[in-house]
């Protein structure tokens, strides 16, 4: 009886720890490196992405409810690194801080 619960004892502790995969975010491939800026003091204008260069891309916000969006989960907070790959949109917006990009990866970092 005692062999039995010790043996049903390893195998529990042996199924719940055993190795699992890590999951890790998608990677952007060929994405480049930027970090989020809230322009928001500026008129027509809220967070975009500043790249390392000092260039600024403002995202095309999906439609509400878009699912597959690389922005629709996204929360913008100033500050947060991002990887992203994008591209140009023709377009309008009130701010001109930057160009209209539509993005198609986003990967946020720790």
């Amino acid at each position: 009886m005692i062999r039995i619960a010790v043996a049903t004892l390893v195998v529990s502790a042996f199924t719940f720890t055993a190795c699992k995969p890590k999951t890790s975010a998608p990677a952007c491939e060929g994405g480049v490196d930027a970090t989020v800026v809230d322009l928001a003091g500026l008129d027509g204008c809220q967070y975009v992405f500043e790249l390392s260069d000092g260039a600024r891309l403002l995202p095309q916000m999906p439609a509400e409810g878009t699912a597959g969006d690389p922005l629709s989960n996204f929360i913008f907070g100033a500050g947060k690194k991002v990887t992203i790959t994008y591209e140009a949109v023709d377009g309008m917006t009130t701010c001109m801080a930057g160009k209209l990009v539509k993005i198609n990866c986003l990967v946020e970092h720790p």
